[in-house]
């Protein structure tokens, strides 16, 4: 549970796509228990772009990247900042950044839907 981290925080990993595959591999952030139906996906997500990874934001359910999809390891990243309002999701050097971020969260969750992917060396820190 991250209701620990109500404030800002980066939460920073490693995850292994195989490259090929239909399935999703998201990081997901939601506002559970008292869901207002509210997430952010960071990943791949095969029903919006077949080549490239994803995020999803307030305003848009699914925005392809600039970092395309491809076997090996990636390094994916989520910074939110409560102060500014803002959370920057990066895959590799490719970054999204979502302005007026007010989504509090309370889980956060890793959905691997079959494929065969892995995740590593995962940090949650808390930002001042």
């Amino acid at each position: 549970q991250l209701a620990a981290l109500r404030n800002s925080f980066a939460l920073d990993l490693w995850f292994y796509d195989p490259g090929s595959g239909g399935a999703d591999l998201l990081v997901i952030l939601e506002d559970l228990p008292t869901s207002t139906g509210l997430a952010r996906h960071v990943g791949f997500q095969p029903s919006c772009s077949t080549t490239s990874y994803t995020v999803s934001t307030e305003t848009s359910a699914c925005l392809a990247t600039l970092a395309a999809r491809s076997a090996g390891w990636h390094h994916l990243t989520v910074t939110v900042d409560r102060t500014a309002s803002t959370a920057r999701y990066c895959i590799d050097a490719a970054c999204h950044t979502e302005a007026s971020f007010t989504l509090p969260i309370d889980e956060f969750w890793i959905n691997d839907d079959g494929l065969d992917a892995y995740i590593d060396d995962l940090t949650i820190t808390a930002l001042p």
